[in-house]
């Protein structure tokens, strides 16, 4: 059976320094925090470098200029809409993503008009950023018209279905959402039960299949199996608690894929980890490193990345809203 990696395959146009420069404008004071929520999302891909020269929409060809605004206005949206192909893996992966991804960009149209007035507002300070905040979240919102322009209720019922699909087909990441959804139906119905004080009796074994089933996806590069692993052994319910193995996975989960091991992104001082000991802690540590070295710190050979121009624009993954991974 094939191995899918649910990459985005080719389409690295990036040119993030506007995006990135209003979203730290947005969290310099607290007036101005509200305004994050309304940029458009940044994925958490490994970006590649700016190239010294970089090639407009038009073919005009230019030097990179960090300082130069996006002209939002001039883009096609339908450049950058994207299809069930462009999220990579299999085919119902791919369609399942779209789906999902429209599913909640239809639930949040009714924010959008009032996206657009609190960016309108900003735009009366005269500052150029927040005409780049408003052109942007336009932009974002006439691309993600053109994007879900095509899919429907039923798209969006039969998701589940693709999903399963793909994961019986292989796709790692796919794998990992059916995974993760059957973990949260079944702890729910469990919570559930708490509450109505009922019993609520499953098999240890499930839970042992789904950490090893976890962990593999882990060793395939896969970090959402490394946050289910960090659940099913933080907590007693599922009989398989150790707090430094579960704090282990956590800090594993929390790490960018692609990236040199980080600690720093996490912190032992937030529950249920903050009582673990020095040793503990450092134990954490070093195994966390060695689980994400020998799986995630390299970018997977599986991705088939095309070669493809780089515009002066955000990447199609951004507007489109990939998944992270």
């Amino acid at each position: 059976m094939p191995i899918y990696d649910s990459k985005a395959t080719g389409k690295k146009k990036l040119l993030r320094v506007l995006l990135v420069s209003l979203t730290a404008l947005a969290v310099q004071s607290d007036g101005i925090a509200a305004t994050a929520e309304v940029l458009p999302q940044i994925s958490q891909q490994q970006s590649p470098a700016i190239p010294d020269q970089i090639l407009m929409s038009n073919n005009e060809e230019l030097a990179a200029d960090p300082q130069a605004p996006v002209r939002f206005d001039l883009l096609d949206p339908a450049q950058y809409a994207l299809q069930a192909k462009d999220y990579g893996g299999h085919p119902a992966y791919g369609a399942a993503i779209l789906a999902r991804v429209c599913a909640d960009y239809f639930e949040s149209k009714s924010h959008h008009d009032q996206d657009l007035a609190d960016a309108a507002k900003l735009k009366k300070s005269g500052d150029r950023n927040f005409e780049d905040l408003v052109a942007a979240t336009a932009f974002k919102i006439r691309t993600m018209e053109v994007q879900c322009s095509g899919v429907t209720a039923e798209d969006i019922r039969n998701s589940g279905d693709l999903m399963r699909e793909a994961a019986a087909a292989g796709d790692v990441n796919a794998k990992g959402i059916v995974l993760f959804e059957d973990f949260r139906a079944v702890d729910a119905a469990r919570a559930e039960a708490k509450l109505a004080d009922k019993a609520f009796d499953v098999d240890p074994a499930v839970y042992k299949d789904w950490l090893n089933e976890a962990v593999h996806l882990t060793e395939q590069g896969n970090l959402r199996g490394a946050q289910l692993a960090a659940l099913l052994t933080g907590l007693s319910a599922y009989g398989q608690k150790d707090m430094t193995t579960s704090a282990m996975w956590s800090m594993v989960a929390q790490q960018s894929k692609g990236e040199a091991f980080d600690s720093g992104k996490f912190s032992f001082e937030t529950e249920p980890y903050n009582e673990l000991s020095g040793a503990e802690r450092a134990a954490a540590t070093e195994r966390a490193k060695t689980v994400f070295d020998s799986c995630c710190n390299q970018p997977s050979a599986q991705a088939q990345e095309k070669a493809d121009r780089v515009i002066a624009a955000p990447e199609r993954e951004e507007i489109g809203q990939l998944p992270a991974r």
